[in-house]
């Protein structure tokens, strides 16, 4: 990498993706970054295996390379500097405009009815047999391996994003997309990286939106996107695909909530898939018996932090390792300093979590 590319990756950290891909351009450098971040490796591998000519991405504590096709490049010894994602500022007091709508608070947890054992409620609306109690006694039978990256975090829906007035009220025309990796669901990736890599654990981090340009292909975009990854890095065991949801009655939207240490979190969901679709995923018992048991260690801790596990019959690309998953991680109506204290007291639970399978 030359230095002049470093500046632009520096500044792509300080003034945001969006922010600077026009800059770039504009500077006749229209640079192929291919940007995904390894930590705690012997070199600092970085590769982004589905990423388009000419995007601009940015992750916690990355290095953002020039790369072609094929192997990813190994940097060894190389100080790049550590570049941090925006630390999360406090909330100040917002005054509703003219036409702001109403944003209601709400804490989601088990109700009588669902699958339910301990702290354990699932809500499985398919047809799928399921015991609440057996998946919390199964073992857990595979093993992070020494051979390189241990998870890969993606974001299907990367431009997902969060309420922009502070959490205080919405607006007809609020949009609730973002391209600005800052500010959408790929900056809580970033800072769930950034936990699981300080704990020691091999992360890579996709920065790709895999539904741009095309949001009804996203699922397959990013099924190539895992399938590329586990090619080059067969020792991923663990696929976590970050989202947002969305809740609303009539004209008002829902915040979910958990409250920790007198600070407003936003909660976060499993969503867990079944073969029921017609799509191979005959060991889907094995992903939801690990999202079973991480979201117990949780709500031990935490005990409001996570809604129930939502049962689908879809696979949403869960297959492709033992413990793949859909974490969403609050609502539109959340903030984004919401959603990024939620996953820090989730990184934390997981990475203790995860300590018995190295």
């Amino acid at each position: 990498m030359t230095r002049k590319n470093l500046i632009y990756a520096a500044l792509v950290i300080l003034l945001g993706g969006a922010a600077l891909s026009s800059a770039v351009k504009g500077s006749g450098h229209a640079l192929p970054l291919r940007t995904l971040t390894l930590f705690s490796l012997p070199g600092l591998y970085s590769a982004e295996a589905d990423s388009r000519p000419g995007d601009i991405f940015a992750s916690g504590s990355v290095i953002l390379n020039e790369l072609t096709a094929g192997e990813p490049e190994i940097l060894d010894g190389e100080d790049y500097g550590d570049y941090l994602l925006p630390q999360i500022t406090p909330a100040v007091p917002i005054t509703p405009p003219a036409g702001a709508r109403p944003l209601s608070a709400l804490t989601v947890k088990g109700a009588s009815g669902q699958l339910n054992s301990g702290n354990l409620y699932i809500k499985n609306p398919t047809s799928a047999k399921i015991d609440a109690a057996t998946l919390l006694k199964t073992p857990i039978t595979w093993k992070f391996t020494k051979d390189g990256p241990d998870i890969l975090i993606i974001h299907t829906h990367g431009s997902e994003s969060y309420n922009p007035h502070g959490g205080a009220y919405w607006l007809a025309d609020d949009s609730s997309r973002s391209l600005d990796i800052t500010q959408n669901v790929v900056q809580v990736g970033a800072d769930l990286a950034r936990i699981l890599h300080e704990a020691g654990y091999r992360v890579l981090h996709s920065t790709t939106m895999y539904d741009q340009p095309t949001y009804s292909t996203s699922y397959s975009s990013a099924l190539k996107g895992v399938q590329a990854y586990l090619k080059k890095y067969p020792s991923i065991r663990m696929v976590i695909d970050i989202h947002r949801d969305a809740m609303s009655n009539e004209n008002t939207k829902y915040k979910i909530v958990s409250e920790i240490d007198g600070e407003s979190c936003a909660q976060l969901m499993f969503v867990m898939g079944t073969g029921l679709s017609g799509l191979s995923f005959p060991n889907w018992r094995k992903n939801l018996t690990f999202a079973a048991q991480v979201q117990s260690a949780v709500l031990e801790k935490y005990p409001t932090l996570m809604r129930p596990i939502t049962i689908t019959k879809h696979r949403y690309n869960e297959h492709t390792t033992p413990a793949s998953c859909i974490l969403e991680v609050g609502t539109d109506g959340n903030t984004l300093e919401e959603a990024r204290r939620a996953i820090g007291y989730f990184g934390e639970v997981l990475a203790e979590f995860l300590k018995s399978y190295r």
